[in-house]
């Protein structure tokens, strides 16, 4: 799934509240100021629309400026010019708009101790929020995670380009030499006009392994620079199958692919595809909503815990979650919680059992496990209470509540190509395949088309209707085991 690159304001929307909030701060301190911290209560309303006209008179002044215009790259003394340009053109916007409606009564000193309070407060803000933004993309393992393709004519360009500018949303991962073996070398540094130095970059494969490392590590798009059209088109279509975004080269006409569509990466133009697309807007909102779905489910998982943890701990003495590493978004491992249902020692006696394994594939099921809890085991999975604790998860941003189901790593190792497309998406904690029939369905190449077709059609709205059959699902203890 590719989230289209926002536009400025949606891209931007947090320096945007936060510059809001301090302009409050700012109106509230300049009135208090004023009246010397007493200000008369007969004053109050007037000074509250007053605040209102103040802040969209500062919404016009920053379309004006184009102040969030590459806001991510300037330093903190170009940021003060630009913080004093718009704050000169919100005050002469703010005095005509007060001279048009007659409005004689507002005090000027309020305004200038506004504006003065605002430079300095924006300012300090714009500056601490771009450190704590550089420094959390320079350590989030969630980044995505960019590899670059070229031929050893043009790879160092390619590299030097698109790393040049000082954030983006990826991570150069590596490099890979397409036409000689080439693993094991280092793109040099490369010293940009403003004195950047942009770190090595290593070349992670070459031509004959480039199968292998996509399959096998984390890679969430590819910029793609080949002159050859069959080399380029081989790249591009395994690329696709396995789920990874790729950025091809302006000079290709490759414009037939799925979801093409050009764009801008580093300082090329190139042509996206990718076998979904969708805008950034509703991506925050799937985001938010997981957020809130995660508060509200964690708080009920807490309540569950005080009833369920001393009955598991009852039938088997031990933790009350079980902790299991799974395979998330483009292969990233993470920690995967669930109410215990099963003895302590249920992994190591799965071996045991797999020759009574009902699924048809890479997926591990069976009817009446031995391994099971006797009496809450069977009660908390027929009732869905053991999947609560991935509220946990879907806060922590590892899962999502609806997306597509988390492999262990013993189940990612055995996948071919094609079932990697699946990990594309963010895992739920529910999806289509469960409200599809759940453990009815035996056969695993049915969940990876399902998966496949949720990833493929996802919307807001198709999100809504698998959450609402999800309830309907667990509430009627269809197909649970």
């Amino acid at each position: 799934m590719y989230r289209k690159t926002p536009g400025k304001w949606i891209k931007h929307i947090d320096f945007f509240i936060f510059d809001l909030l301090m302009m409050t701060a700012a109106y509230i301190l300049g009135c208090l100021l004023r009246y010397q911290f007493n200000v008369p209560k007969p004053l109050i309303g007037p000074f509250t629309y007053r605040g209102i006209a103040m802040l969209g008179t500062y919404f016009v002044a920053a379309l004006f400026t184009q102040t969030y215009s590459n806001i991510m790259q300037r330093n903190k003394w170009v940021e003060l010019s630009r913080v004093v340009t718009q704050m000169a053109a919100a005050l002469v916007v703010l005095l005509l708009f007060f001279y048009l409606i007659k409005d004689n009564d507002f005090s000027r000193i309020i305004c200038v101790l506004t504006t003065a309070f605002g430079i300095v407060l924006v300012w300090c803000e714009r500056v601490l929020w771009k450190r704590i933004l550089r420094n959390t993309m320079a350590k989030k393992n969630n980044l995505p995670q960019m590899l670059i393709i070229a031929d050893s004519d043009d790879i160092e360009y390619c590299v030097h380009s698109v790393k040049t500018k000082q954030y983006d949303y990826f991570r150069v991962c590596g490099a890979v030499i397409y036409d000689r073996p080439a693993r094991g070398e280092v793109i040099p540094e490369y010293t940009l006009d403003n004195g950047k130095i942009v770190e090595k970059t290593p070349v992670v494969c070459g031509r004959e392994d480039l199968r292998e490392y996509l399959l096998g590590d984390v890679v969430d798009e590819v910029y793609l620079k080949l002159d050859d059209p069959q080399d380029r088109k081989d790249v591009i279509e395994y690329c696709l199958e396995l789920g990874i975004i790729v950025h091809v080269s302006i000079s290709a006409d490759d414009m037939k692919y799925p979801n093409a569509s050009i764009e801008q990466l580093g300082n090329n133009a190139v042509i996206t595809t990718s076998i979904n697309t969708t805008a950034a807007w509703k991506l925050m909102i799937k985001r938010a909503a997981d957020i809130a779905g995660g508060i509200i489910g964690c708080f009920i998982m807490l309540i569950m815990y005080l009833f369920i943890a001393p009955k598991i701990r009852k039938a088997d003495p031990g933790p009350v979650f079980f902790v299991q590493e799974r395979i998330g978004k483009n292969g990233r491992k993470f920690k995967f919680y669930k109410f215990r249902s099963m003895y302590i020692d249920a992994e190591d006696r799965k071996k045991e059992l797999m020759d009574q394994n009902e699924m048809k594939g890479k997926i591990f099921k069976m009817k009446d496990d031995p391994r099971v809890l006797p009496g809450i085991g069977h009660k908390i999975r027929e009732a869905s209470i053991d999947e609560w604790p991935q509220f946990i998860n879907v806060l922590k941003g590892d899962m999502s509540l609806v997306g597509t189901s988390p492999p262990t790593v013993e189940e990612y190792e055995e996948y071919e190509p094609h079932h990697k497309a699946r990990l594309s998406f963010r895992p739920g904690i529910t999806g289509l395949w469960q409200v599809s029939g759940r453990s009815a369905i035996t056969d695993f190449e049915e969940i990876v088309r399902l998966d496949d077709q949720y990833i493929r059609t996802w919307s807001l709205k198709l999100d809504a209707v698998i959450l609402l059959k999800t309830l309907k699902v667990v509430f009627r203890k269809e197909g649970a085991q």
